[in-house]
């Protein structure tokens, strides 16, 4: 069986583009992915995440988001 090298030559701008469609391709998933756990129940409106806690005795909790968004939104 004999195998072949091959060369791939692309402009710049052609990478950048194929670099763009893949973030694009990976977020149409993620979406995707949050559709499919919100069918199964797992999801919950983001409302919820942005009402202060009711056990928060901070007193600055009414003026920023709870910090379990926070929490949610740490790679």
């Amino acid at each position: 069986m004999q195998r072949s090298s091959q060369l791939v030559i692309q402009s710049a701008e052609a990478y950048q583009k194929l670099l763009i469609d893949q973030q694009l391709l990976e977020c149409i998933r993620s979406i995707g992915r949050g559709l499919e756990q919100a069918k199964r129940g797992e999801a919950r409106p983001m409302r919820d995440l942005l009402q202060p806690s009711p056990t928060s005795t901070d007193s600055h909790s009414q003026t920023r988001p709870n910090s379990r968004l926070q929490i949610l939104a740490r790679p």
